[in-house]
């Protein structure tokens, strides 16, 4: 016997439209393993992806069905890396300064300051982060980063 849900998270059977929540969902998974968190009846979720920077890319209240309330900047996910930033979408961004100045994390020790030169950390541009737990409501990542500031100096963080 073969039992089906059309409120599975991995049913592809489905076709949604882009702007649901389940078109989001389908697209993501062909990326990456995204985690799909949910309120007890199963209508509110959010999709947050270890390794697009621990990221909540999309959000619903209307299950699969409903409409997806996140950005996925589907073109970022079948083109290469850009050198400077990669924008994949999402509701949320870790974001560390300053861009510039002389304590830019985002310019290399002596680089000239203009946009040629000017790179996103990969720790939170392009790195996938680790899952210390999960549950069907909540999820703990982390990362270690370690950054080098325009001065040469190495900064070693934590982000849980």
């Amino acid at each position: 016997m073969l039992v089906s849900s059309c409120n599975s998270p991995h049913n592809n059977d489905i076709e949604y439209t882009e702007g649901l929540f389940g078109y989001d969902l389908q697209f993501l998974q062909k990326y990456d393993s995204v985690i799909v968190l949910k309120s007890g009846e199963g209508n509110a979720q959010i999709i947050v992806s270890p390794k697009y920077q621990a990221k909540v890319f999309t959000s619903t209240a209307e299950g699969n069905g409903g409409h997806s309330f996140g950005w996925v900047n589907y073109k970022a996910f079948t083109t290469s890396v850009d050198q400077h930033i990669n924008a994949y979408g999402g509701e949320n961004r870790l974001w560390l300064g300053p861009e510039g100045g002389r304590f830019s994390l985002f310019f290399k020790p002596s680089a000239r300051m203009d946009f040629d030169d000017w790179k996103t950390p990969a720790a939170f541009d392009t790195e996938a982060w680790s899952v210390i737990s999960k549950d069907p409501v909540s999820v703990l990542m982390s990362k270690e980063m370690k950054l080098l500031n325009y001065q040469g100096t190495e900064l070693t963080a934590t982000v849980r």
